[in-house]
This record gives structure tokens, C-alpha cells and sequence, in this order.
């Protein structure tokens, strides 16, 4: 079982890391965009 556990839990591990980052990026480009609005 705890073999299973951390096969499941690798890629998960794996993949956490882009999904945050994306999430990240975008939230930069929307307060970007709404500094760029208020800007013009």
C-alpha cells in the first residue's frame, strides 16, 4: 500500500508545480493589464 501511495503521489508532485506556476503567470498578466487600463 505504501508503495501504491507514493506512485500516486509522484506525478501529482510532478505536475503541481507548472499548474501553480501558470496560475501565477496568469494572475501577473490580469494586474499588469489592470495597471496598463488605469495607466491610459
Amino acid at each position: 500500500m505504501k508503495k501504491v501511495q507514493r506512485c500516486a503521489r509522484a506525478p501529482t508532485g510532478a505536475q503541481f508545480p507548472e499548474s501553480y506556476m501558470r496560475m501565477v503567470l496568469i494572475l501577473l498578466l490580469f494586474f499588469l493589464s489592470a495597471d496598463a487600463s488605469h495607466l491610459h
